[in-house]
């Protein structure tokens, strides 16, 4: 299973959005071979400003405990980081890690 998600220009709607706010397209969860693994790999590829809000962390959160539930991933998470700009990248894990120590390995 292979999950990508934020890439702004590729996963915002194009109709017309509400009140001026684009709506983003939502993310779509499937484990397809549960115990060999699950890879997501999440883009931040406009400006400079590319860690993750509180909000974004905890909707990865509840994804990661989605996919361990009722997804069925038996194998590891793997979490690719497309938001490189200076440690960007290394904040990112780090704030993923410490909103929920025990989906992560040492």
């Amino acid at each position: 299973c292979i999950l990508c998600g934020d890439l702004k220009h590729e996963v915002y709607r194009t109709e017309k959005p509400r009140n001026g706010i684009p709506e983003p397209l939502p993310v779509f969860l499937e484990v397809t071979a549960p115990e060999k693994g699950v890879y997501i790999r999440l883009h931040r590829r406009e400006g400079s400003q590319r860690v993750l809000s509180q909000a974004e962390v905890a909707a990865w959160v509840e994804r990661f405990h989605h996919l361990r539930g009722e997804g069925g991933a038996k194998g590891p998470i793997f979490f690719l980081w497309g938001t490189d700009h200076e440690d960007q990248p290394i904040i990112n894990a780090k704030n993923l890690a410490a909103a929920s120590p025990a989906l992560f390995l040492d």
